[in-house]
């Protein structure tokens, strides 16, 4: 059986067509399959990682494709062991993501309060004491609260990756 890859005659490249014919054609047949601005090669060819030096010796070549498009969130970079372009985030994406992690901890920490403010509410309706545990706790939870949030800020304004690993999270205390 033979393959015929189908490739752009301005570049070369193959643009991933491929006609398989048992037996052999002849080449009237050959050239009604191939598309218009198109040329065939016969045989077996990684499309991804070749293409006809149309310009020059008409031979298969290595080739690279350009690089997707970057993104706020993503760069690529190219890697030999798999000829392939691999994604890198971009330090935004990174920020982006320790953030979230410190936006749920505050999301976690806001589920707090309604019980705290309930009991001090409750002891000030009844004209009761506040209650000491409870108003140091929630004054503790806004302070962490407010850690959290700087280091959110701290998050957000650094130029490095590894400005960004050192970037310290508070933790919320297992007692709570």
């Amino acid at each position: 059986m033979s393959t015929y890859w189908q490739f752009r005659l301005v570049d070369g490249v193959f643009t991933g067509a491929a006609f398989g014919f048992d037996p052999e054609p002849d080449a009237e047949r050959i050239d009604r399959e191939r598309h218009f601005g198109c040329g065939l090669w016969r045989g077996e060819v990684d499309p991804q990682r070749q293409r006809v030096d149309v310009a020059g010796t008409g031979e298969l070549v290595d080739w690279q494709r350009p690089a997707p498009a970057a993104t706020p969130w993503v760069t690529w970079s190219w890697d030999e062991a798999t000829r392939d372009y691999l994604p890198v985030k971009t330090l935004l994406a990174l920020q982006l993501e320790r953030a979230q992690e410190v936006e749920q901890l505050l999301a976690s920490l806001d589920l707090r309060v309604p019980r705290l403010a309930g009991e001090i509410t409750e002891a000030i309706a009844l004209g009761q004491p506040i209650p000491t545990e409870s108003r140091d706790r929630l004054v503790a939870l806004n302070e962490l609260k407010a850690e959290l949030r700087a280091a959110r800020q701290a998050m957000l304004a650094t130029d490095s990756a590894e400005a960004l690993q050192a970037v310290v999270v508070p933790s919320i205390p297992a007692s709570w």
